[in-house]
């Protein structure tokens, strides 16, 4: 007697004991999911050895908060002024905001705008104001006041021209607001967020001033936690619907959906509870997981409920037709489901933490889906069916109807054989789609952004912040990111923003000087000047000219510089795409080769798209190994099931012809390969061999005769199984996020593909196995 068959007699001889253990089950697992969290933080799961990930786990421990929100505006720069100084008022009035800034304070303004002219500007000022002074009243005869003609242009630089902002390069203004809490906080994102929303929709717009930009990081925290959150529920409701729909037409009876979707519903609550105690939190590659366990979750319900039936209508009696049930289709199901599993695990194997928290939990989920079987299913049939049943239903309605002669299946397998090799040089030309921001929803993306809305976006990139020791060195940075910047050196950085921005290395030089020009405005001949010189000097009677220290300046100054008073920092500000990881990659190879690879002092570069260049380094090597785990676990995970290497090779070279078919597919239907979709490789192998180990087995059972049976039996379950998990995948077509959206066509195309090729493959195979083999009854011959 098999463990499968004594383990449904026991079920039934200890029903209500099972019921209390499945409702505890279901308890406890629902009790545990409530602890989950949802986490939006993509660089929590890059690999935490990796340099550049440790680097900004630090500085996020440092400051905490990596991140500001930008609204840029675009206007006549009064009516923008009076917006901005609005929308500072009501940020600034919340606890959750740091500062706002739009523009230097205009306390601050004059000084350290005085200090921004050079030491040569300035002696050659003092050294003509002397001049000029020295001509007493003959200054303001016209003859000699063109000698004083450069004074003109260099006194113009001491005034604070009209009041208003300067115009930008772009002719976009921006206003930078400081939260006090992380992006990735979600209670604290969710609340600012909200408050925000609430400024700007009470904000009064000029009709002169548009807003361009509303952007950031806490921006787009919030958003792809509100679309995995949407997206959990849409694709797990439509799931659901499809999934029934297709369940209660095969079957022909709605008691059939009750008796195959409670147990399902029980092994997804216990992944959920399972996620929580040991990953404890979902994010946009777990948030998934219902909608494809679903699908193949169902599978094994639908196995052994379609061979009861069968069994019931054969022999009508309901106790026994459970225990053959069991026997017979218990084996094949816990070896797809281990394959699957084996195949989902492969994913353990990645660098990027995502992949791996996936296969955890799909590989558990897999084998919770088929215990919850083995353990519900029984119950649910002993409650819901009478057995008073028209016994026609009870009979597959699948027809195999295509015939293929025994002696023509070779070549209809070499023929088979050939279309796979053919379609293996067409995988190479999948592309892959590098652009994170092509996989959020429709708009969004850096290519579907306005020239204006790019601009901004572009400016408001998360800047790599440098950190070293002193002042000394921070300085040397400073002049040699500088340089870089001025000469174009790299297409890579646009800016770089320092302490030293605003507060010279020369400040005593500087401040002196103007200390003396200072003075000589006081000289009685200043009178004789021409009155717009004067004019121009007066802002230096405004002063109070003394060196400035970090400390001095407001935190609305220090914030942006990166200029807090215990650390050492200097912001370099990128170029380009920096949602595109390709241009991640080239960035953290410039950054390598012109600041770590050129000083011999400590030096730490630290930024979000420098970790992300983690990311296209991984795809590049992660793609083959992830690959050929999973065939390794399918190989031997049903070559301990079948207990024979050529047949569990025969499997996988099936698999393996169906995902070369796929891979053309997938080409001809326009899929990209993407961060997201890129795990509906593995899902594709641990589904397709699922489908190639059922009707292996069952073939295998009938013999040559019976192929035809076997198909209308467990051809009918596997094609109802594979439906099922087809259009569960199709679900995620509904979601707003793209990459979800590009996963779901990637399965539903790869998939369909897959198993077609095992329908026409599997039964080709026996036959011209038993033909070589001369198993074949020669009255069957005969009949071909």
């Amino acid at each position: 007697m098999s463990i499968f068959r004594r383990w449904v007699l026991w079920v039934l001889d200890h029903t209500k004991l099972t019921w209390y253990v499945v409702g505890l089950l279901v308890v406890a697992s629902l009790v545990a999911a409530s602890f989950l969290k949802i986490n939006t933080n993509i660089l929590e799961l890059l690999p935490p050895d990796e340099p550049t990930t440790q680097a900004v786990k630090r500085l996020q421990q440092e400051d905490g908060r990596l991140g500001v929100l930008t609204v840029g505006l675009k206007g006549e720069p009064e009516a923008v002024q009076g917006v901005f100084e609005s929308l500072k008022r009501d940020f600034e009035s919340s606890e959750m905001v740091e500062f706002a800034v739009y523009d230097i304070p205009p306390e601050w303004k004059s000084r350290l705008g005085l200090l921004q002219l050079t030491v040569p500007e300035l002696q050659d000022l003092k050294t003509r104001l002397e001049g000029g002074l020295a001509l007493g009243p003959a200054a303001s005869n016209p003859l000699l006041a063109s000698q004083l003609f450069a004074l003109g242009p260099l006194t113009d630089k001491l005034a604070n021209t009209d009041g208003v902002l300067p115009t930008p390069d772009d002719g976009i203004y921006r206003l930078i607001v400081q939260p006090t809490g992380s992006p990735f906080d979600p209670k604290f994102n969710k609340r600012f967020w909200n408050f925000t929303d609430d400024v700007i929709s009470k904000t009064k717009f000029d009709q002169h001033v548009d807003l361009v930009w509303l952007g950031g990081a806490y921006r787009h925290a919030v958003e792809d936690r509100e679309v995995i959150i949407h997206d959990i529920s849409t694709t797990s409701v439509v799931s659901f619907s499809l999934v029934f729909m297709l369940v209660a037409v095969a079957f022909k009876d709605l008691r059939a959906l009750p008796i195959l979707f409670f147990p399902l519903i029980i092994g997804s609550a216990v992944t959920w509870g399972f996620t929580a105690v040991v990953i404890g939190e979902v994010n946009t590659f777990t948030s998934t997981f219902t909608a494809i366990l679903l699908g193949l979750g169902v599978d094994f319900a639908i196995h052994i409920y379609s061979r009861y039936r069968e069994e019931l209508a054969e022999i009508g009696e309901q106790r026994e037709a459970l225990a053959i049930a069991f026997e017979s289709s218990g084996p094949p199901c816990f070896t797809a489901a281990v394959t699957s599993a084996g195949g989902f695990l492969a994913l353990r194997f990645a660098g990027f933490v995502g992949f791996q928290q996936l296969g955890i939990v799909l590989a558990a989920g897999v084998l919770f889906c088929l215990g919850s079987v083995l353990l519900a299913m029984p119950l649910m049939i002993l409650w819901l069916d009478n057995q008073k049943s028209d016994a026609s239903l009870l009979r597959p309605p699948f027809q195999a109807g295509v015939e293929v002669k025994y002696n023509s299946a070779n070549w209809w397998l070499v023929g088979i054989a050939v279309l796979a090799a053919s379609s293996w040089t067409l995988i190479p030309k999948l592309s892959f789609e590098y652009d994170l921001s092509e996989l959020r929803p429709n708009g969004l993306a850096y290519d579907e952004l306005s020239v204006a809305e790019r601009a901004v976006a572009k400016k408001a990139f998360q800047p790599l912040v440098i950190s070293v020791t002193n002042e000394e060195h921070l300085l040397e940075v400073h002049n040699h990111a500088a340089q870089i910047v001025n000469t174009e050196q790299t297409p890579y950085l646009q800016g770089v923003v320092s302490i030293y921005s605003i507060l010279p290395a020369d400040q005593s030089e500087r401040v002196g000087l103007l200390q003396s020009i200072q003075q000589l405005n006081q000289h009685p001949n200043i009178v004789y000047l021409p009155a717009a010189i004067q004019k121009n000097l007066q802002v230096l009677n405004k002063e109070k000219f003394e060196i400035i220290q970090k400390s001095d300046l407001p935190r609305e100054i220090q914030g942006p510089l990166g200029a807090s008073l215990n650390t050492h920092r200097l912001m370099l500000l990128p170029n380009g795409n920096m949602w595109d990881i390709r241009e991640n990659n080239e960035l953290a190879k410039t950054v390598q080769r012109l600041f770590n690879d050129t000083f011999d002092f400590e030096l730490e570069v630290a930024g979000e798209y420098l970790a992300m260049a983690s990311l296209y380094r991984l795809i590049s090597k992660d793609g083959m190994k992830i690959s050929g785990i999973a065939l390794l676990m399918v190989l031997l995970f049903s070559w301990m099931d079948m207990r024979s290497f050529k047949r569990s090779l025969s499997a996988v070279t099936i698999l393996l012809m169906g995902m070369s078919c796929a891979g053309a597919a997938l080409y001809f239907a326009g899929v990209k390969v993407s961060l997201v979709n890129f795990v509906g490789i593995p899902i594709v192998m641990g589904i397709g061999i699922d489908v190639i180990i059922h009707l292996l087995h069952r073939i295998s059972e009938e013999g040559p005769g019976r192929i035809r049976f076997a198909l209308r039996t467990t051809g009918f379950a596997a094609f109802v199984s594979a439906a099922t998990t087809i259009l569960s995948f199709s679900s995620l077509l509904f979601a707003t996020n793209r990459g979800l959206h590009s996963m779901g066509k990637m399965i539903v195309v790869g998939l369909s593909v897959v198993t077609l090729v095992a329908f026409i493959a599997v039964p080709l195979g026996w036959m011209s196995t038993w033909l070589r083999r001369k198993q074949v009854p020669p009255e069957i011959l005969d009949d071909n």
